[in-house]
């Protein structure tokens, strides 16, 4: 099993931070992405929520062991507009896992496609299970 964790110490627990120091508009916050992470035999597959960004928008890297996963999205608002209820926060974000299995960092591909990041982080040849075949 591989073993991930979350980074974002600051984030635990909370579905977006405001800067430090200030009372802004939650266009201005940072959200935390939901994530689904599913240890394959091959590889190690990463799902993100990222509602709003574009495939530009986006930037991935993994370095030492973690992955980072960031976008920007533009707030919808328009000069004529006047909210009547603010309920839906448009905002950035952020995410950063330590993976603790061996990563051909090489072959890291990411597919953005209907609003779901795919990062799939292919295992090194000596972290991938094999069968082991029982002589009797």
């Amino acid at each position: 099993m591989t073993n991930t964790s979350n980074l974002d110490r600051c984030q635990t627990g909370q579905v977006a931070v405001r800067r430090p120091g200030t009372m802004q508009a939650r266009s201005d916050w940072t959200y935390r992405p939901h994530v689904d992470i599913i240890d394959a035999d091959a590889a190690i597959e990463v799902y993100a929520d990222l509602p709003g960004a574009t495939g530009e928008s986006i930037d991935v890297s993994f370095e030492q062991g973690i992955l980072t996963i960031e976008a920007r999205v533009q707030p919808r608002t328009r000069e004529s507009w006047h909210r009547v209820v603010n309920e839906f926060g448009v905002g950035n974000f952020h995410r950063r896992f330590q993976i603790d299995a061996p990563v051909d960092a090489d072959h890291v591909v990411a597919d953005y496609n209907e609003g779901v990041l795919k990062v799939t982080l292919p295992k090194a040849r000596e972290a991938q299970r094999r069968r082991i075949p029982v002589k009797a």
